[in-house]
C-alpha cells in the first residue's frame, strides 16, 4: 500500500507540473473525484509550489563571488562555446577578478602561439605507414613530438657550436684551380672555368 501511495504522490506532483501523459492524467483526475484525502494532499502541494515560486531570488555578495572563479569556462568562452547566460556570468566575473583576467590572457596567448606554429608534412617514405597505422595515444604522441623537437634543437645547437670556422676563399685562385665541362658537338672537353673577356671558345 505504501508503494501505491508513493506512486500517487509522484503522479500528483507531476500533475501540478503538467508532466503527465493522457493516460496518467485521466487516472489522476478519476482518482481525485473519489478520494478526499488525495484532494487535500493535492491542494497542499499546490500551496507549497505557489509559496516556492513567490520566494525572492537571492544573490551572493560580491566578496563571495570573487572566490568562485570561472577558470573552467574560460576555454569555452574563448572558443565561443558558451551560451548567452554563461557569457554574462563570465564577463561579469572578469570585470572584477584580476586572477581570471590573467588566466584568460595566458590561455589566449598560448592558443595564438600554437596556431602560429608551421604545419610540418611527414617525410614521403613515412606516408604509407602512417595511413595504415592506428593513431597513437595523444599523450604518447605529445611526448614523442616534444622529444623530437628537443633533439632537433640540440642537434642544431651542437652543429652551430662545433662547426669549424671556414677560411676565406680567394676567388681568383678558386677559378684557376677548378674547371668546368662544356658540351660540344663531338662530346665533352675540359675547359677552364673562368675566361678572360672575349676568350671563351
Amino acid at each position: 500500500m505504501a508503494g501505491v501511495d508513493q506512486h500517487l504522490d509522484e503522479l500528483l506532483s507531476a500533475y501540478l507540473d503538467g508532466e503527465l501523459g493522457a493516460d496518467e492524467l485521466a487516472q489522476v483526475a478519476g482518482h481525485l473525484e473519489t478520494c478526499l484525502e488525495c484532494v487535500a494532499e493535492f491542494r497542499e502541494l499546490q500551496a507549497i509550489k505557489r509559496g516556492v515560486r513567490t520566494l525572492p531570488q537571492l544573490q551572493l555578495p560580491d566578496r563571495l563571488l570573487d572566490e568562485v572563479h570561472v577558470g573552467e569556462q574560460l576555454s569555452a568562452y574563448i572558443d565561443g562555446e558558451t551560451d548567452t547566460a554563461e557569457q554574462v556570468v563570465v564577463l561579469s566575473h572578469l570585470g572584477r577578478c584580476e586572477r581570471c583576467r590573467d588566466e584568460l590572457h595566458d590561455i589566449d596567448a598560448a592558443r595564438t602561439a600554437v596556431r602560429s606554429l608551421p604545419v610540418l608534412d611527414p617525410p614521403i617514405p613515412l606516408m604509407p605507414r602512417l595511413r595504415h597505422e592506428p593513431p597513437a595515444h595523444p599523450v604518447r604522441r605529445a611526448v614523442t613530438w616534444a622529444a623530437s623537437v628537443a633533439a632537433a634543437a640540440a642537434l642544431v645547437v651542437g652543429i652551430t657550436v662545433n662547426r669549424p670556422v671556414a677560411e676565406p676563399i680567394d676567388l681568383t685562385s678558386f677559378g684557376e684551380r677548378h674547371v668546368a665541362r662544356q658540351s660540344v658537338s663531338d662530346g665533352f672537353q675540359v675547359v677552364p672555368a673562368a675566361f678572360p673577356t672575349g676568350d671563351a671558345p
